[in-house]
């Protein structure tokens, strides 16, 4: 089913008096709200990025403990646990961001 901006939401048989979802489809405000948020964790994923290269520098606490959380989890992966496969890596040596691919393999 279609349906076209600034259309009425349909009522349902469920809904009756109080018990009402009232309101029209506002597809372009959802979109641009959406959008919104999307730049906001972008700059903020951007953000961490950059403070994670710093404090890695600084031998920052976290970047370290961080740091440490990262050859754990690689040695775990490493064991193929329950027969998961994952290649997990540090991007430029920054704690504060890693890399994880699953890899699936098929049954023949």
């Amino acid at each position: 089913m279609e349906v076209i901006e600034g259309c009425d939401f349909a009522m349902m048989p469920f809904e009756g008096g109080e018990n009402a979802m009232r309101g029209s489809f506002q597809y372009t405000d959802l979109f641009n709200r959406l959008r919104k948020i999307r730049e906001q964790i972008d700059a903020e994923t951007q953000s961490w990025i950059e403070k994670g290269v710093k404090l890695h520098s600084q031998n920052d606490r976290v970047a370290a403990n961080l740091s440490m959380q990262f050859d754990q989890c690689l040695q775990y992966f490493s064991t193929n646990p329950n027969g998961v496969t994952i290649t997990l890596e540090m991007e430029k040596d920054n704690p504060f961001v890693w890399t994880m691919v699953r890899h699936f393999f098929l049954p023949y």
